[in-house]
């Protein structure tokens, strides 16, 4: 345990702590079922813990000693594609890569979903698309973020469609027009300013119906 405590130290920009996978692996080992499986705590080149966190935090917590295979001296760039236990998700290479809140984060990667297929004319949503794929697209258009911070502060949880579909359009027309962009927003998704004849006060109705009926809005 102290020497995984002293190896924490090196976890610098690692993905978010699934708390469930952690509780998960601590009562494993105060039970006496985990096993080493020779999937190894990984460092890099730089000293970094790339790979591992939650097993070592585990053994913290449970107090107790287990023998784990060590890896040393990989390449850093190699964390986008690492998987573990639990799966690295596209949130998670996003969280760690631009240090975002973690909630943020997963707005992104909402957000660059939906403009990736979009830009890709997947007009479904439904096609299965990287983790790779999406942090390289993020990375080349980083108003993405900007979108995703905008809309994760100011616009309400209770809204007449998913946060991502707001902040998928922020990205798209704050680039034409920032202004009429966010006034836009703010009447569709906090009702600011619509008057009972106002066409965008029917339209945020038809959307909470659809919503709250789980069906698509018709046309």
């Amino acid at each position: 345990p102290e020497l995984a405590r002293a190896w924490l130290e090196r976890n610098l920009g690692n993905r978010p702590i699934r708390q469930a996978n952690l509780r998960r692996l601590v009562a494993a080992m105060k039970s006496g079922n985990w096993r080493m499986t020779g999937d190894p705590i990984r460092f890099s080149n730089s000293g970094k813990l790339i790979d591992g966190q939650h097993r070592l935090m585990a053994i913290v917590e449970s107090g107790l000693a287990f023998p784990c295979v060590v890896m040393r001296g990989l390449d850093d760039a190699i964390f986008d594609v690492l998987d573990s236990g639990a799966s690295r998700s596209k949130a998670d290479v996003l969280f760690t890569e631009y240090g975002l809140p973690v909630e943020t984060a997963i707005l992104l990667s909402s957000i660059a979903s939906i403009a990736y297929h979009y830009d890709s004319e997947l007009y479904s949503f439904r096609s299965s698309v990287t983790k790779e794929s999406i942090v390289e697209f993020v990375r080349a258009h980083p108003a993405l973020i900007d979108s995703a911070i905008y809309t994760k502060a100011n616009l309400v949880r209770e809204s007449p469609c998913a946060k991502a579909i707001a902040g998928a359009f922020h990205y798209y027309a704050s680039a034409l027009d920032p202004h009429a962009c966010e006034r836009f927003l703010e009447r569709f998704m906090r009702g600011i300013g619509l008057s009972a004849d106002d066409n965008l006060l029917h339209l945020r109705n038809l959307c909470y119906s659809a919503r709250s009926a789980r069906r698509p809005l018709g046309t």
